[in-house]
């Protein structure tokens, strides 16, 4: 879901589908600066990681906001962050090995 995320037209794609109810993607590229590639491809992202959802409306596809998605990223997030304040593991001593000589090769 954070891959997702990442790009900068996916976000601006989720923001003008939380200003409206649907949209079909003619209706974002209108919105947006964008070629109907790019969203298109961007909202097959979208819909990947969950973020958004699709019905058909004839020959149109509406798009819109999946419902749950906001509390599925929050709740990502604090097991993010839960796992940041574990306590790390120790280190494994390896320095006594490096201060082993290493062994010589005879010359042939």
């Amino acid at each position: 879901m954070f891959k997702a995320l990442g790009h900068p037209a996916r976000l601006e794609i989720l923001q003008a589908l939380a200003s409206c109810e649907t949209a079909c993607c003619g209706e974002l590229v209108k919105r947006l600066p964008l070629a109907q590639s790019t969203v298109s491809q961007h909202l097959g992202v979208l819909r990947a990681a969950g973020l958004v959802g699709m019905r058909g409306d004839g020959r149109c596809c509406r798009y819109h906001l999946e419902p749950g998605a906001l509390a599925r990223l929050t709740g990502d997030v604090e097991r993010l962050f839960a796992s940041f304040r574990q306590q790390p593991a120790p280190a494994p001593h390896i320095h006594d090995r490096m201060a082993l000589p290493r062994p010589r090769k005879d010359p042939e």
